[in-house]
């Protein structure tokens, strides 16, 4: 790639379960020390839970990851009611759970996982369109 000119962005993204750790064990902040050597585009977090289960990661990652956060939430954790498997946030409140991880914790990349619409990205794209990331301070 580097021989003919080429950039191609390299993004990582992990899945943090509701217990605050990898399926293998391994928290964000093991996350982080593990890539931070690699010039990565971005790094985030990507499905198993909502946003709001995302939040404790995301402030981690706004804290101490030196380049761009990506988020890209399911639609809240998934409920099965009447044999269906139910979603539980409107494409109102999963956007605006978005918005504030712009706005508060400086993530670049958004979007949605499993659960979410075409209605939650249509609106998740009107709520952040014209929206500047937060600039962070990274601990080092």
């Amino acid at each position: 790639l580097a021989s003919g000119g080429l950039e191609i962005p390299v993004l990582a993204s992990v899945t943090i379960e509701q217990q605050g750790t990898m399926l293998v064990g391994s928290d964000i902040g093991a996350v982080v020390a593990t890539l931070e050597p690699f010039e990565l585009f971005s790094l985030g977090l990507n499905c198993a839970t909502g946003p709001r289960d995302m939040a404790s990661h995301v402030r981690y990652l706004s804290r101490n990851w030196p380049a761009r956060i990506s988020c890209i939430p399911n639609q809240g954790l998934p409920e099965v009611v009447d044999g269906r498997t139910v979603y539980p946030l409107s494409p109102e409140d999963f956007a605006a759970q978005m918005k504030q991880f712009i706005l508060e914790d400086g993530v670049s990349i958004v979007g949605g996982c499993c659960g979410t619409s075409p209605e939650h990205i249509r609106v998740l794209a009107e709520t952040v369109r014209d929206l500047q990331p937060k600039q962070r301070e990274v601990n080092r």
